[in-house]
């Protein structure tokens, strides 16, 4: 881990003719590019499963009309943490969070 990296790096501070402290610094460097390099491989693949494979629940909706109240029962009984706002004309005005009711309106 990082604090192999750290040791070697003072082992290294310490004493630069130490041959083996400059060899393990080495290899820790080494270790470290071939982690971030599959790191990176993987993380690409993981990018390019499409959403639908992270199965998302049927998003909650409310209107702009609604009272906060109804809003956060809702929330409640259907065990949700967010709510997708749609205003008058149908279109998407903003996202209450069970966060924005905590710290808004309860908070208050």
């Amino acid at each position: 881990g990082w604090r192999s990296i750290f040791d070697s790096a003072m082992d290294l501070a310490d004493d630069a003719s130490d041959s083996a402290s400059l060899q393990s610094a080495r290899s820790a460097s080494r270790s470290i590019k071939s982690v971030r390099s599959s790191t990176k491989a993987a993380a690409t693949k993981k990018d390019e499963r499409p959403v639908s494979k992270l199965r998302p629940k049927k998003p909650m909706i409310a209107s702009v009309e609604d009272s906060v109240l109804s809003v956060t029962q809702m929330l409640a009984s259907k065990r949700g943490d967010a709510a997708l706002v749609t205003g008058l004309n149908g279109g998407l005005a903003g996202i209450i969070t069970d966060t924005d009711v905590t710290r808004r309106v309860v908070a208050k």
